[in-house]
């Protein structure tokens, strides 16, 4: 297939969907791992397949959003065509065997439909969504590849028909009658897949394939084995399932109906340990302790400091008393050299801390010089060092939608692996990943476009178990 083996070099198969197959495989240009979809076509439409690829190539790899494959290089030739992606880990449906806890299908939902809502702002629908073409990497990320049927929405370039694009078990009911361009048609596949997650199966199968279409168009939904008929579970099947694609949420809704899933039905001990698990304690960095110390230490010296002042003044104004109870000498003499007594402390009730107002009447004390004060000698300021970079910056602190944000960081660990995101309220969205380079320094040009709404984001990389964030805003 043209510049398929000049640019790539092939491993193993991955998968293998209705009308394509996904390698594992290498850049031979950059050694980038990769993903590899090779698709047979029909001479005559590639016209329509290339113009829609290029557009969507074009689309998905300026997004760079969560929940959607990154492609890094393609090609069209006369039977078919080539898409490679940024390596994203293994298919889905792989996984299978191993059982899937709802919390992670819950994480899997709201990933995914990230990146429905991408593909529908940057105009396609995908149209082949099924669990050969998720692919989700070790830390559970997911993203969704495969290419075989996608339409740019509003065109009239159909390349390839919905109902051969895509396995009849995830296939909507509408692909029967036209061809479809509402990103709810993959809703509809997306709620297959995840009820597949949870039951074990997907939720209609017939003996054949007209019968298993046949299905997706007339039966009700299934309640999902070992919940109840009311259940919320079923009750979020019953939205991204329903016949009428209108009758079905939009991505973005998806989110809001699946997050209180994620502990539904749990028991209250594992609710508290998994909430637990989110609460991690705040480490103050090492000066901050050390001046918290020091503050501490300092506040203690002068209570002593205060407490030994004000015992001396009060020894001064209030005589001392015998083990017999009679008045006795006082702890301080009233005046210097005099030899007089104390006055007794009910001569004297508004006596001054002042040495010089506890003498007797008409015997005053020798005048007292004041000490004569030191010459200060103002101390030498040390050199001002020159300045060093932030560990952080960004750069505008603010801007409309379109501005460009010029993100940097330094002081990192160079070679180590890292990882870049951004999150606004509660949502966080991988941005992309890589190694820091040798001198640890980090930049990125973060471009914004209307799908960032006016509010404040945190950009973050994760490296080497450190976190390092900025803030910026769109208004």
């Amino acid at each position: 297939m043209s510049g398929l083996n000049e640019r790539c070099e092939l491993g193993p198969v991955l998968c293998k969907t209705r009308v394509s197959e996904f390698f594992e495989g290498r850049s031979r240009a950059t050694g980038q791992r990769i993903v590899v979809q090779v698709t047979p076509m029909a001479a005559d439409s590639r016209e329509a397949l290339e113009r829609t690829l290029e557009r969507a190539v074009k689309a998905l790899t300026l997004s760079r959003m969560r929940g959607l494959g990154e492609p890094v290089d393609w090609d069209v030739a006369e039977d078919g065509y080539w898409v490679a992606f940024a390596y994203a880990g293994a298919p889905l449906s792989s996984a299978f065997d191993r059982g899937f806890p709802k919390s992670t299908v819950v994480d899997l939902a709201v990933e995914l439909a990230a990146g429905l809502r991408s593909l529908r702002l940057a105009g396609f629908v995908h149209r082949s969504l099924n669990p050969d073409v998720i692919f989700v990497m070790a830390d559970g990320k997911a993203s969704l590849l495969g290419l075989e049927g996608i339409r740019s929405i509003g065109s009239s370039d159909v390349a390839r028909s919905g109902l051969a694009a895509n396995d009849p078990r995830y296939t909507p009911p509408e692909a029967a009658d036209y061809e479809s361009d509402d990103i709810r048609s993959d809703v509809y596949s997306l709620g297959c897949v995840l009820y597949r997650l949870l039951a074990g199966a997907p939720p209609f199968v017939g003996a054949d394939d007209n019968e298993t279409r046949q299905k997706q168009r007339v039966a009700p939904v299934p309640p999902v084995p070992g919940e109840p008929s009311g259940s919320a579970w079923n009750a979020v099947f019953a939205k991204l399932l329903a016949k009428r694609p209108e009758d079905r949420p939009q991505p973005e809704d998806i989110e809001t109906l699946m997050r209180p899933l994620r502990y539904a039905g749990m028991p209250l001990g594992d609710l508290v340990k998994s909430e637990a698990g989110f609460r991690k304690p705040v480490e103050q960095p090492f000066p901050t302790k050390t001046a918290a110390t020091i503050a501490v230490a300092v506040l203690v010296v002068g209570g002593i400091v205060l407490g030994v002042t004000q015992l001396g003044g009060a020894g001064s104004s209030v005589a001392g008393t015998t083990p017999s109870g009679t008045p006795g000498a006082s702890a301080r003499p009233s005046g210097a050299g005099s030899g007089a007594p104390s006055a007794p402390a009910a001569a004297s009730p508004t006596a001054s801390a002042d040495p010089a107002t506890q003498a007797p009447v008409g015997t005053p004390g020798p005048a007292t010089r004041p000490p004569t004060p030191r010459p200060t000698v103002a101390p030498t300021p040390p050199p001002t060092p020159p300045p060093t970079p932030a560990p952080q910056s960004v750069s505008p602190a603010a801007g409309s939608p379109g501005t460009v944000f010029h993100v940097v960081f330094t002081g990192l660990l160079g070679g180590n692996p890292y990882s870049a995101s951004y999150t606004r309220g509660n949502v966080t969205t991988q941005y992309n990943n890589g190694e820091v380079p040798a001198n640890g320094v980090l930049t990125f040009d973060l471009k914004t476009n209307a799908q960032f709404p006016p509010d404040t984001y945190f950009f973050t990389v994760r490296t080497g178990g450190a976190v390092r964030s900025v803030t910026f805003r769109i208004t």
